[in-house]
């Protein structure tokens, strides 16, 4: 049993570039389809909130988009007091697939941060490009064409800014060791940007804060995708004409790293 379960944590550092592969497992319901991560009830009710079936409820339309840019939810359980949610397995069947891992929002305190905490999470923010940009780069993993990891990195914050951003997001984009930049993939990031963008400009009452977008490139077998993932600061903002400030100016910034590619 420990030894299925090595194997099991190998293969999600395989395919998780900056979350802990320890908090994830396959879900014994679904397979690797579905992955169960450890998490908090702010996930569970944020995601809850958001896969309500109710037509008649003010955010139903609004709740329906966001969807769209989320790993699909399949429930949550607890196992030994503890919280497990679980999510399609963004990888499955994208095994050769590179990550880049972007970590949104122009600040990363959460509702888990304790408040004697803040100055140092804001300055440490300030380092980065988060405060510029809204999102600096978590991590990143390139497989070369037969899906061997060639290139791994984890919190690169302060040896990247503006001027170098687009080279993380090439790396993707020429992964697989593709030849020249997929621009398949690109025009497939730059729509689904767009989409968002719009989402969170129009509709988005919530702020979002330690959430990441996921870039996936799988060259070898042309797929693509682009999401949102971690919703465990979650929280609705009680004006709901209030938008998400930091996380717009992260997509917006994304756009424009991608017209310049």
């Amino acid at each position: 049993m420990e030894q299925e379960r090595n194997l099991e944590i190998d293969n999600l550092r395989n395919s998780i570039a900056g979350g802990h592969p320890d908090r994830f497992k396959y879900d014994p319901e679904h397979g690797n389809k579905v992955l169960a991560k450890k998490t908090n009830q702010f996930e569970i009710e944020a995601y809850q909130k958001i896969y309500i079936d109710d037509e008649n409820h003010p955010h139903y339309k609004a709740n329906i988009i966001f969807r769209n840019f989320l790993p699909k939810y399949h429930g949550h359980h607890e196992e030994d007091g503890e919280i497990h949610i679980k999510l399609d397995n963004l990888m499955f069947g994208m095994e050769n697939a590179s990550i880049l891992d972007l970590k949104m929002g122009t600040s990363s305190i959460t509702v888990n941060t304790p408040k004697k905490l803040y100055e140092k999470v804001s300055q440490k923010d300030a380092k980065t490009t988060s405060v510029s940009l809204g999102f600096r780069v978590t991590a990143l993993i390139v497989k070369d064409e037969k899906g061997e990891i060639v290139e791994k990195i984890r919190k690169p914050h302060e040896t990247v800014d503006a001027s170098n951003m687009h080279e993380f997001i090439i790396k993707v984009l020429k992964s697989n060791s593709h030849p020249e930049v997929n621009r398949e993939a690109l025009d497939f990031f730059k729509l689904r940007a767009i989409e968002m963008l719009n989402y969170f400009k129009n509709h988005h009452a919530r702020r979002i804060a330690g959430s990441s977008i996921l870039l996936i490139v799988d060259n070898i077998n042309k797929r693509y995708e682009m999401k949102i993932i971690d919703l465990s600061s979650c929280e609705d903002f009680e004006d709901q004409s209030k938008r998400d400030e930091g996380y717009i100016l992260g997509i917006e910034s994304l756009i424009q790293l991608f017209d310049r590619i």
